[in-house]
């Protein structure tokens, strides 16, 4: 129960990192140059804050350096297609495709590769997060989408699902040496830095009007408080993953994370829950009681 427990915790700083991130890009608009530059400071901030937490010290073997720089590159490649995602059809629609990935992909892979156990109470709580996200997210119609706006959508659906793998295998990995928990959001937060820090020069500034805004006070702590929350989501799934099956603790968080981003929503920026949402509130509750069963 306690790593269910922190299970919770980890959907709580998830939901908690979309309602920061939702403040950076009111206040710095939504453009790739200031997403970009929104990632290279929560890759410094979280290595920063994560070094001091490890007590200054921080662990290197080649294992979980390769692993990181994976897991960086699928994040970098799934960020830079969402913005084409978003530029050619909504943000809704990357977002269904980012949650079910990373709730399907690795429940799927647990079973087949790893001999999780898997009942009806499971099966059933999946398929309950899965009509919880459609809920959620789709309570608009949306129109006719291109082949290629769909296989952009795909490609973000097994890029996230194979980001919560690596970070299963990584953490229970028998034969190589592996880094601490710590260590890890470190190695993969550096990278993450350097990554988007390439990234920078190949989208510059274009027209005057839109032009990045000068960073104020107010956005670096909202930067801070977003690698603070999704920094310490991730270690708890980090922890999480070394001693809970991810055909559970994936789908537990994802479902997890819809229930609080909507009370985030209706709390901090007074945003009325539709009939859908509430219904997928109450469908992840029962999903996540049917994976404690």
């Amino acid at each position: 129960m306690f790593y269910y427990m922190l299970s919770i915790f980890a959907a709580i700083g998830c939901a908690g990192n979309f309602a920061v991130t939702k403040i950076y890009q009111k206040q710095m608009g939504a453009g790739i140059r200031e997403g970009i530059i929104f990632n290279i400071y929560i890759g410094l901030f979280c290595s920063i804050l994560f070094y001091v937490i490890s007590g200054f010290k921080l662990e290197y073997t080649d294992y979980s350096f390769i692993m990181a720089a994976v897991f960086t590159l699928f994040v970098g490649m799934y960020t830079v297609i969402g913005f084409k995602i978003m530029s050619m059809g909504s943000m809704t629609v990357y977002t269904v495709f980012l949650m079910l990935g990373g709730a399907v992909v690795p429940y799927i892979y647990g079973i087949l590769f790893l001999a999780e156990r898997v009942n009806i109470f499971r099966i059933s709580a999946l398929l309950l997060v899965i009509c919880s996200v459609l809920l959620n997210t789709f309570g608009e119609k949306q129109g006719k989408q291109s082949a290629k706006f769909i296989l952009l959508c795909i490609a973000v659906f097994f890029l996230n699902g194979a980001v919560s793998v690596i970070s299963k295998l990584h953490q229970i990995e028998k034969v190589y040496p592996a880094v601490s928990a710590e260590s890890f959001v470190v190695l993969k937060s550096i990278l993450r830095f350097f990554m988007f820090l390439m990234f920078l020069p190949f989208f510059g500034k274009q027209k005057k009007e839109y032009q990045t805004k000068k960073i104020s006070f107010k956005i670096y702590i909202v930067m801070l408080a977003s690698a603070v929350a999704s920094g310490g989501s991730y270690f708890l799934q980090l922890i999480g993953a070394a001693h809970m099956p991810a055909s559970v603790l994936y789908p537990v968080v994802t479902g997890g994370t819809i229930v609080t981003t909507s009370l985030f929503d209706r709390i901090f920026f007074r945003q009325r829950l539709s009939r859908n949402t509430v219904i997928s509130i109450f469908t992840c509750v029962i999903a996540l009681i049917l994976f404690v069963v």
